[in-house]
């Protein structure tokens, strides 16, 4: 009997649960599309975009339309022809959005601007709980520095245990022509920085004007040089100017690989980071330590270093190190992860985030519209993971609960 009565109030609780699930709103109740807006920025251009918001609900909802700028030069550049909108269930509606660039304006690099909606519910949810949802549509607007600049990429390629093939990928994002364009590629072992070697790139960009792209080649025989691993530091001079950008490659096989690592932190705080490495090797490799940097521009910002360990046959672990962010601001650096062993190290370079404790990656410029202050949409707490953990949280609580009070009963009797 007293099974059978369990049985029954585990089935009650599952229930119960299931129904939850229906009364829960659903969080996400609006789209917006296109999603990403890619542009060179042109001084004086203006152009009409059309955005389309939808309602993924079955009961009418409307809809907020904001403008706001994440970074400086473009303030007041974005209007749209209306600011809200009412949408039946599943419907969609278009809007326009202007962008109006100012004349002889100089914003260089990347200008990123959302178009963010808003939902408005026109009534309660049965479960009491209301959430104001929202999702942007971003545009991102490359400009041009002033004067000459030119920004490089290297990529690698070939058969790196005979030859190493160089492709040096090389952008004019300044204003002004670049006349000649020329580069140097030098060698070095990672894993005590010395020289091996240097060659020039096979052929010469004339004239590269705003804009524009090239490439420069260069070869490399690596038949004579010892397996280990190796960074390509590149130096491009353009004119009167000089830059560089750096690659790593690898002859031969170490067989220990750097497994994953952290691709983001949050500003203002000390952050774990956690680097897994796992070896396919049937030797151990001992004094195994990860040396990790987050750079800007070629320079360190922050690193550290983790304690040694004797990484086994065929094993895998997680280093933890601790990267301080207290006084780094919000943006996207350059992370480059080592890892060293007795005998070599490998490297593994990623881009790396720092978000503020709001979730913001970019430093917020306020734009007034009509009074009103729009801000960067926080991430909402109501999402249908943190509703379907809170609801298997109250399960269990529910059922721990009943299975006491059984116990007692049971006891009693």
């Amino acid at each position: 009997m007293a099974a059978m009565k369990q049985g029954a109030w585990i089935f009650r609780i599952f229930l119960l649960g299931i129904l939850l699930l229906f009364f829960i709103p659903q969080t996400m109740g609006i789209s917006i599309r296109p999603g990403v807006i890619k542009m060179n920025l042109i001084p004086g251009f203006e152009r009409q975009f059309e955005f389309w918001v939808g309602n993924t609900l079955d009961e009418p909802i409307g809809v907020d339309i904001l403008t706001f700028v994440l970074s400086d030069g473009l303030t007041g550049a974005l209007k749209t022809d209306t600011t809200h909108l009412e949408l039946g269930p599943r419907e969609a509606k278009r809007f326009q959005v202007t962008l109006k660039i100012p004349e002889n304006i100089i914003a260089p690099g990347v200008n990123v601007l959302q178009v963010a909606v808003y939902e408005v519910r026109k009534q309660n949810s049965p479960s009491g709980i209301n959430v104001r949802a929202a999702v942007a549509s971003t545009l991102e607007i490359r400009g041009l520095y002033p004067g000459k600049y030119l920004e490089a990429g290297l990529g690698i390629n070939g058969d790196v245990a005979k030859q190493v093939d160089f492709d040096l990928e090389v952008n004019n994002f300044g204003t002004e022509r670049i006349d000649t364009t020329k580069a140097k590629f030098e060698i070095y072992n990672v894993l005590d920085n010395s020289f091996v070697m240097q060659v020039d790139g096979a052929n010469t960009i004339d004239s590269l004007d705003s804009w524009k792209s090239g490439k420069i080649t260069a070869s490399v025989d690596t038949s004579s040089i010892k397996e280990g691993q190796y960074k390509v530091v590149a130096t491009i001079f353009y004119d009167a100017n000089v830059t560089k950008t750096d690659a790593f490659f690898r002859i031969g096989q170490y067989n220990l690989q750097i497994a994953h690592f952290p691709d983001s932190g949050t500003s203002g705080i000390i952050n774990e980071f956690p680097v897994k490495i796992k070896s396919d090797w049937n030797q151990p490799f001992y004094d195994v330590y990860v040396s990790a940097s987050i750079k800007k521009n070629g320079e360190t910002i922050r690193s550290f270093e983790t304690p040694k360990i004797t990484l086994g046959a065929f094993d895998a672990k997680v280093l933890i190190g601790y990267l301080d962010l207290k006084d780094v601001e919000i943006g996207e650096y350059d992370a480059e992860v080592r890892v060293y062993f007795s005998g070599g190290v490998v490297v593994q370079n990623g881009l790396f985030k720092v978000y503020d404790a709001q979730g913001n990656l970019y430093k917020q410029e306020v734009v007034r519209k009509g009074g009103f202050v729009s801000q960067k949409p926080k991430k909402p707490f109501w999402t249908t993971t943190n509703i379907l953990i809170i609801v298997i949280v109250f399960l269990i609580v529910l059922n721990a609960l009943w299975f006491m009070k059984y116990l007692r009963n049971k006891e009693a009797y």
